[in-house]
């Protein structure tokens, strides 16, 4: 799987992504010819190598005649900007992520300054240059076949920013910092606005929201220089560029929940369960232990997303007589699973399948349903169960032998 990874130690913007691209090694003409798709007159890409620090990346530049209405235009619709890009010859995959990047935006300043999307009007993000800007980052993803976006090192700067009648805020600015909701953000003290609300609707729409990055075969770097030359860093944004092995199975990181119980009364694991399963978590059970002294209890653990993890704490806190808690990190796999409804003679039953590299393998009839059937057909639950499992093996060899959705009717 190819995959992109930002290195945001300057931060992110619109022409810091395409300038890492070219000094990448894509073609300006491709750029070029992206923004002729779009529709805007008057408009000419640039590209040159800049020094930044100690080091050299490439600068992108866009100049625009006087007289195009779009380039002019200090005050841009949102609708406008819909329609430029929906009418566009764009190809419909680079234009989908162009209107992803630029819908991300509109969210952002409705949701700041308390207006519709309707009613949103782009002064800065409207201009000529940060629609070239997002257009031809969603070309230069596509072009490369990019599929998987990483951030790092995400820095976001210091001071004002904002003037006239919108006053001033302090940096990153309201729209930008909506937009960063979920990336781990570094507040450094530089005095600059190093993410532009540009650059930051670029990975709301497209980057993974951790840090933590799959190992990856480079093929190609690019640093794309930023406008300021800053004293305190070199003012450039690291692309790197490769493939991801592809894995047998997904998987992710989850954070575990452990004590020790050697106090509590056993009826309450009831609402305890309950409880942590309404707080999202994906499993809970206690298993019998003995502690110093030869004293029985009972060592909890819940199994939940990193987000979960304040409020799983709490209820454990308010649930169970523990003092502490303690977390540990773990890596999982986990087969990609949906759910069929398979034709029994009881009825339809919903069934859980496990694929693994696509290829269905596993196959676990959902409870409820089975237990709703059983009680309402005077049935034993383990005849109920059985029956959808046979159902499903049988989908499972239709699915597997031509394909299409199937499933086997027992015959009577």
């Amino acid at each position: 799987m190819r995959a992109a990874v930002f290195d945001c130690h300057s931060g992110i913007s619109g022409d810091m992504t395409l300038g890492a691209f070219l000094d990448a090694g894509l073609e300006l003409a491709v750029l070029e010819r992206e923004v002729r798709k779009v529709g805007l007159r008057g408009v000419r890409l640039g590209a040159k190598k800049v020094r930044r620090g100690a080091f050299v990346g490439t600068k992108f530049t866009v100049s625009t005649e006087a007289a195009p209405a779009h380039s002019a235009a200090r005050h841009t619709p949102y609708s406008e900007i819909v329609r430029l890009l929906r009418r566009s010859r764009l190809a419909p995959v680079v234009k989908t992520l162009a209107l992803e990047i630029f819908d991300r935006l509109a969210r952002a300043e409705s949701k700041v300054h308390g207006l519709s999307r309707a009613q949103v009007e782009f002064h800065e993000v409207g201009a000529v240059d940060s629609i070239v800007d997002i257009v031809g980052a969603a070309a230069a993803f596509h072009h490369w076949g990019i599929r998987k976006v990483f951030v790092r090192n995400l820095n976001a700067g210091a001071g004002d920013v904002g003037h006239g009648h919108h006053g001033k805020m302090r940096v990153p600015g309201p729209g930008a910092m909506e937009l960063l909701k979920g990336f781990p953000v570094r507040f450094v003290s530089t005095k600059s606005e190093l993410v532009t609300p540009t650059g930051a609707a670029i990975l709301a729409a497209l980057a993974e929201t951790t840090e933590e990055v799959p190992a990856l075969t480079v093929d190609r770097i690019g640093y794309g220089a930023g406008t300021a030359d800053l004293k305190d860093r070199a003012n450039l944004l690291r692309l790197t560029v490769g493939e991801i092995p592809e894995k047998k199975f997904s998987g992710d990181r989850i954070l575990v929940l452990e004590a020790n119980l050697d106090d509590m009364n056993p009826l309450g694991f009831e609402i305890l369960y309950a409880r942590l399963f309404q707080a999202g978590a994906l499993d809970v059970f206690v298993v019998p232990v003995l502690m110093k002294k030869m004293r029985p209890a009972y060592k909890l653990s819940v199994l939940f997303e990193h987000a979960r993890k304040d409020a799983v704490a709490a209820i454990v806190f308010a649930e169970t007589t523990t003092f502490g808690v303690r977390f540990l990190e773990v890596d999982r796999f986990i087969l990609d699973r949906s759910i069929v409804r398979v034709p029994t003679r009881f009825g339809r039953v919903a069934v859980k399948i496990g694929r693994a590299n696509g290829i269905p393998g596993i196959a676990s009839p959902e409870y409820e349903d089975c237990k709703k059937i059983a009680l309402a057909r005077r049935r034993p639950f383990a005849e109920v169960y059985r029956e959808a499992r046979e159902r499903a093996a049988e989908w499972i060899s239709g699915s597997a032998r031509s394909g299409p959705r199937r499933a086997g009717r027992r015959k009577e």
